[in-house]
């Protein structure tokens, strides 16, 4: 007699199934209490399946469970237009909103906008020199991270600087990485009473 034949080599699948068994009947108990499908999620038994339309309203149900991120994100997009910052839009990802990779230029001016002292960004460095460039744009990301601290009480986390690559021609770079959404909001409230 082999394993599969006393279901020794299955034994380990069992509590998978039956934590599975119960994520579905959690997802049937919720989509039921929203008011969203009939069917049986068990397509065979064993797939957990919804149709289409389904799947959609339970997208926008959690879209609408997660408008206070949204709403925050837009705000902030908002605040950073009116700022003439040329950045990327802000976006929601895992619940954190993303403000994605700033030029070191866009990154001196959101500092000025969060309240870094204008003669300390603006500081004299010579950009045909690659040493003095990354020093300036290193300088300028630790008067980025210190006034967004001040003016949110918040890390900036996932920050990272990305100096000019000669290998593919790309400027310096600075990405900001996620923040939360109370980050987010006192990052807007900041750029709106123009700290």
């Amino acid at each position: 007699m082999t394993d599969e034949d006393t279901g020794a080599g299955r034994a380990p699948d069992r509590p998978l199934r039956r934590d599975a068994l119960a994520a579905v009947h959690e997802l049937r108990v919720a989509m039921r209490q929203a008011d969203l499908g009939s069917a049986d999620l068990l397509d065979d038994g064993e797939t957990c399946a919804i149709s289409a339309e389904d799947a959609i309203d339970l997208a926008r149900l959690v879209r609408n469970g997660m408008l206070e991120v949204f709403n925050a994100a837009t705000d902030l997009a908002t605040c950073l237009r009116a700022h003439g910052l040329e950045m990327e839009e802000p976006y929601v990802t895992r619940n954190k909103i993303n403000l994605g990779m700033v030029s070191v230029p866009v990154a001196a001016q959101l500092a000025i906008a969060l309240g870094a002292p204008q003669d300390q960004v603006k500081t004299e460095h010579d950009p045909s020199n690659d040493l003095s460039r990354w020093a300036y744009a290193d300088h300028v990301g630790d008067l980025l991270r210190a006034a967004f601290h001040r003016t949110t009480g918040c890390v900036l986390v996932d920050y990272l600087f990305h100096p000019d690559c000669l290998r593919c021609s790309s400027e310096a770079a600075i990405e900001l990485g996620h923040i939360d959404i109370a980050a987010a909001q006192r990052m807007a409230g900041a750029l709106q009473c123009g700290h």
